[in-house]
């Protein structure tokens, strides 16, 4: 019984010297790297890339409107929920909100007299109400006129050196991106000939992007972790998110027109892309 309780305190005090074993008592990295769920929030800045759009509604010279929607950056937030599979592997859902506002939507190009060259029966740009149309190649007040994003991602991570205080990540995500707009501009001009049924200055209201289908997206996701205590981290994250044929709505909303009557573009198209780097803290449930 002796010897027993001799060959058990032995293996005891040989167990209590291998980390993460039931006795020894576990690493600040062991802890922070096994199986378990973490929250995180990140508050970064954002860069929307220009959107080269295509109506579904066709101009008066019988061919889709084509107009480069460029976005400002701003701030942006992201909340994560995610959970540790293994030493290396970790999934999460992530949820951002990035907010914009609009610096000019026009067509490629010159510019003559608020009409593309080489398609005068397309108006060349959108005005704001602050300005007299034409010309307005850029949107005067663009703090008036308002655009955010907003999506929902599924993400796997990989840890690159998991055991380390300081550890680079990769990963890869993909889930719904949505874009909304609240903006009413003037065209900067408006083909003839002008009647009651087509009034020499109309105005256009943007919305929301539409048809979850084409609200699909997928991101690159790569950073770095520094492991301030046991069960807190800092990340410091790269996202690149693609939405390669988001869709929104437009309406002419000119008083006295009904949908036949004026420019109507109705719904946009394009491939929608945003650079975001945010700094986050991350707590291992």
């Amino acid at each position: 019984m002796r010897l027993f309780r001799s060959m058990m305190m032995f293996a005891s005090a040989a167990l209590a010297g291998v980390p993460g074993t039931v006795w020894g008592a576990p690493s600040a990295g062991d802890l922070f790297n096994r199986p378990r769920f973490y929250l995180a929030l990140d508050l970064g800045y954002h860069w929307p890339r220009p959107i080269n759009a295509t109506s579904l509604g066709l101009a008066p010279d019988n061919r889709p409107y084509n107009w480069l929607y460029r976005i400002n950056p701003d701030w942006a937030a992201f909340g994560r929920v995610g959970y540790r599979v293994s030493r290396h592997w970790r999934v999460e859902f992530d949820a951002g909100l990035r907010e914009s506002n609009i610096n000019s939507i026009h067509a490629p190009g010159p510019n003559v007299s608020g009409f593309s060259v080489g398609r005068p029966a397309q108006p060349y740009a959108l005005c704001d109400h602050h300005v007299v149309p034409p010309p307005c190649a850029r949107i005067a007040y663009p703090h008036t006129n308002w655009a955010y994003a907003d999506d929902g991602m599924i993400n796997v991570i990989y840890d690159l050196l998991p055991g380390k205080r300081l550890n680079p990540f990769v990963g890869v995500g993909g889930g719904i991106y949505h874009l909304q707009f609240d903006a009413h501009f003037y065209f900067s001009g408006v083909p003839g000939p002008i009647s009651p049924a087509n009034p020499a200055t109309q105005q256009l209201q943007l919305g929301g992007s539409i048809d979850r289908l084409t609200q699909l997206a997928a991101q690159g996701i790569g950073g770095f972790s520094y492991r301030l205590q046991r069960r807190l981290a800092l990340d410091f994250v790269y996202r690149f998110i693609c939405a390669p044929n988001l869709r929104w709505n437009t309406l002419n909303d000119t008083p006295h027109l009904n949908q036949r009557q004026g420019l109507q573009p109705h719904d946009f198209h394009g491939s929608a892309q945003d650079e975001t780097m945010t700094v986050g803290l991350r707590y291992s449930l």
